[in-house]
């Protein structure tokens, strides 16, 4: 199986029932750790609706854990799985929240405890447990063909495109979690003569789709005919990666594309992220960019970041993709290009605080 993700949890669907069983490892197997051996149950709120536990007793050992939420699969979801794993490899409780789903990672960590307090445990003893380092190298892979920077739908795409493309890829995100401000595009994606929109009975044409954009009065006419010339090609990859799109009609010209279950972001994320699986792109989250490598001609070739804990690690290659999104949550910069915006309170959910820009113009 060609798969080099190191992060794992990418295959989750929006309803997820997990259950993840290991074989703890316990430095007195027959020490009585829980009076009440048994199945317990516990539920707590969570960011999209419960959290439901059902953890698995013996009386020394938790023995296994499943998880039934609607958390986002890329977000809460995965976080819940890694905190389940940290949990059964170490049997402790000393676990925190993931940064990212928080939300999720609280109302885990709670209907755990719940679960524990049933079963006769001592969360007290269970939290001093300390877990264990990782004897795993934390960055095995740090040469590619292709180093792509940031892990939201762009990033995603550009690094499943250079995949198919025969290139050797690895993706840098700097959070927990795939998806950026993707997540945050939930209304659906306007584009003109796709194949998705024919088969619908929609016909948009690509000059109707540029006229509707220039609309906007801020609308840079450039970016708007590359916009529009590649929205159709766009809407067939994704629905060749196994996205089921609808005519949403947001407007009387049929150009918004949602996704059919009416979860654009989160569908669009969750295919981008399952179709990683069958490649041998490598994935490393929790991974800052800080610094551009350039060679003594001025071509970038690499990039140094810096993991949770501060250490660096370069990796190099013959080209750098930025796809680290904007600055919507940095106001030192939104005050130097948009003053009236510098106290503006914004929706984004990703660290949009301009690090690519940043770095990019860094001599």
């Amino acid at each position: 199986m060609r798969k080099s993700i190191r992060q794992r949890a990418f295959a989750w669907t929006l309803t997820a029932l997990m259950a993840v069983a290991a074989v703890p490892v316990m430095a007195n197997a027959e020490e009585a750790v829980f009076a009440n051996p048994g199945t317990y149950t516990a539920t707590e709120a969570g960011i999209n609706g419960d959290v439901t536990l059902t953890v698995t007793f013996s009386e020394s050992e938790i023995m296994d854990i499943q998880v039934e939420s609607q958390e986002t699969a890329t977000i809460g979801a995965a976080a819940m799985e890694t905190l389940t794993e940290t949990v059964l490899a170490n049997q402790s409780l000393a676990i925190d929240t993931v940064s990212g789903a928080t939300i999720s990672s609280t109302a885990y960590i709670a209907a755990l405890t719940a679960c524990v307090e049933q079963a006769g445990g001592d969360v007290e003893a269970l939290s001093s447990r300390e877990i264990a380092a990782s004897d795993e190298e934390a960055y095995p892979v740090t040469e590619a063909d292709v180093i792509v920077i940031g892990a939201g739908g762009a990033g995603l795409s550009a690094a499943k495109t250079a995949d198919e493309n025969g290139a050797s890829v690895i993706l840098i995100e700097k959070s927990s979690n795939v998806g950026g401000n993707t997540l945050c595009a939930t209304m659906g994606i306007n584009a003109a003569e796709s194949q998705v929109q024919t088969d619908l009975g929609v016909t948009v044409t690509v000059e109707e789709l540029i006229e509707a954009q220039l609309n906007n009065e801020d609308a840079d006419e450039a970016l708007v005919t590359a916009f529009a010339e590649n929205s159709g090609e766009t809407i067939d990859w994704l629905a060749s990666l196994g996205v089921e799109f609808s005519a949403e009609g947001g407007n009387s010209d049929f150009m918004l594309m949602a996704t059919a279950d009416g979860k654009t972001s989160t569908t669009l994320i969750n295919a981008l992220n399952n179709s990683l699986t069958s490649t041998d792109i490598t994935l490393y989250l929790n991974t800052t960019a800080t610094t551009l490598v350039t060679d003594e001609n001025g071509a970038v070739v690499g990039v140094v970041c810096e993991d949770a804990d501060g250490n660096e690690v370069t990796f190099t290659g013959k080209a750098v993709v930025l796809a680290t999104g904007g600055f919507g949550q940095n106001s030192e910069l939104l005050a130097e290009v948009r003053p009236d915006l510098a106290n503006a309170i914004t929706d984004e959910i990703a660290p949009t605080t301009g690090d690519g820009l940043l770095m990019a113009q860094t001599p």
